[in-house]
């Protein structure tokens, strides 16, 4: 999914039920090892991010709270390691 934003478009990228990636317009292929995204703009997450990322450009959002599918994370859940 891509939005607008000030800094320019953003692609959000989800895997599962979490984000995994936002890359910038400028961003190279391959600078974040995600394996299979979620293409579509159709995926809950994608849309809930774009909406949070949307008050926190228009200023009402400070924090965020989104489930998050990052490869650090899915090391630790299965190694019980910290990365």
């Amino acid at each position: 999914m891509v939005v607008d934003s000030p800094v320019g478009k953003l692609t959000l990228l989800a895997r599962g039920s979490g984000l995994c990636a936002i890359l910038w317009p400028d961003d190279k292929p391959g600078r974040v090892r995600i394996g299979a995204p979620v293409p579509h703009a159709g995926s809950a997450i994608l849309i809930e991010t774009a909406r949070q990322l949307a008050e926190y450009f228009a200023g009402s959002r400070t924090r965020f709270a989104l489930e998050l599918d990052l490869p650090a994370r899915r090391f630790k859940k299965r190694y019980g390691k910290p990365c």
